[in-house]
């Protein structure tokens, strides 16, 4: 078992797959990863599929696989760097659901993008296939997410009958 601590996730244990060597000189320790970017993009697979909410450190991870700098993922939600940032150094970002939804649609979108690019791809047919299904699957629940939420902030106010008196509609 190694734990893989330069993927940035603190709880990651890899089984296998992992040789260390030592420099007989300096006694420095190098430790190779076999195919390791097909490991790092399974990770990002797992993490954006999982139901809980993302750490901190599984976000920079993300923003990472998806080739995304802090600026650019910033815009894409419509925040500052800053805030980007303050969130991945957390354990516990502290995002309200909705704003989840979003950063795993915007980290879909990017991951997609990364891996429709020649030669980034090393996922296997059947992890593409279901990144392809997780992501139709996921952004179809977006959509309606965010219209049940519209739907709930949707204000709809009524003049009465004599044109006397608004009123807020009962839904409302």
């Amino acid at each position: 078992m190694y734990r893989y601590k330069e993927s940035g996730i603190p709880n990651l244990w890899l089984r296998g797959g992992v040789t260390e060597t030592a420099c007989t000189s300096c006694r420095k320790r190098h430790i190779k990863i076999e195919k390791e970017a097909q490991l790092l993009q399974v990770i990002a697979l797992r993490l954006l599929m999982d139901a809980r909410p993302l750490t901190g450190a599984e976000m920079r991870f993300l923003r990472g696989a998806c080739h995304l700098s802090q600026a650019k993922l910033a815009g894409a939600l419509r925040r500052r760097r800053e805030t980007v940032s303050e969130r991945e150094s957390k354990a516990n970002p502290g995002i309200v659901f909705a704003e989840e939804v979003l950063v795993r649609r915007v980290f879909l979108r990017h991951f997609n993008e990364h891996l429709g690019s020649q030669g980034n791809n090393f996922l296997t047919q059947t992890q593409r296939e279901t990144l392809a299904n997780f992501t139709k699957f996921f952004f179809d629940f977006s959509q309606n997410f965010a219209r049940e939420v519209l739907k709930r902030h949707k204000l709809i106010a009524s003049l009465d009958e004599s044109h006397e008196l608004w009123q807020l509609d009962e839904a409302a």
